[in-house]
């Protein structure tokens, strides 16, 4: 990690977009709660831009958590990541590439976790996975920027419940967050 943790700006417009659908008036709702250049800065950023995690990104997903409770949230990036995500272009040719080295699955798609979270998050956390047949451990040393922001949590766990729905693996997940080690621990099984 060498730069400041940011993360990638149309993600966080597309899952806003998301969230105005499943809860409609969440757009109003964040405007009125955040400081106006938080969410003025995902929607008037370019789709390759940059968010600061300190700055935007971590108080957005801050806010949204609190809004929604942890597992609203949990679930809201869940079914974004199973029905929205995967078919950006980015993360296509990720998925794409995958399956035709590695075959279909939740296996090859956390293979190619740590690639695909560069694409989202910019030096934000160093990613390992080990991984057996049925088994996969991923962990995340997280960066003390974004580790400032536990409200990640809820989002990564969203990530990889819908890494298993995406694939339609029948998979459990155990997960263990501890941001003041500045360490994610995800482990799942199917």
């Amino acid at each position: 990690m060498s730069g400041r943790p940011r993360s990638r700006a149309s993600n966080a417009r597309s899952f806003l977009e998301l969230l105005e659908e499943l809860e409609p008036g969440m757009t109003e709702r964040l405007r009125a709660a955040l400081p106006p250049p938080i969410l003025q800065g995902i929607l008037d950023s370019a789709a390759t831009d940059w968010l600061d995690v300190e700055e935007i990104n971590g108080p957005f997903v801050t806010q949204i958590v609190l809004e929604l409770g942890p597992e609203r949230a949990t679930a809201a990036w869940r079914r974004y990541v199973a029905e929205r995500l995967a078919v950006r272009p980015a993360f296509r040719a990720i998925v794409d590439g995958a399956a035709s080295v590695f075959g279909l699955g939740l296996g090859a798609a956390l293979r190619v976790f740590p690639i695909a979270f560069q694409q989202a998050y910019r030096d934000c956390a160093e990613v390992r996975v080990t991984q057996s047949a049925r088994e996969a451990t991923i962990v995340l040393d997280l960066a003390p920027e974004f580790a400032r922001f536990e409200a990640y949590g809820a989002l990564l766990r969203g990530v990889f419940l819908g890494m298993a729905d995406l694939t339609k693996a029948k998979a459990s997940l155990a997960f263990e967050p501890d941001f003041v080690a500045r360490r994610v621990r995800a482990r799942l099984r199917w």
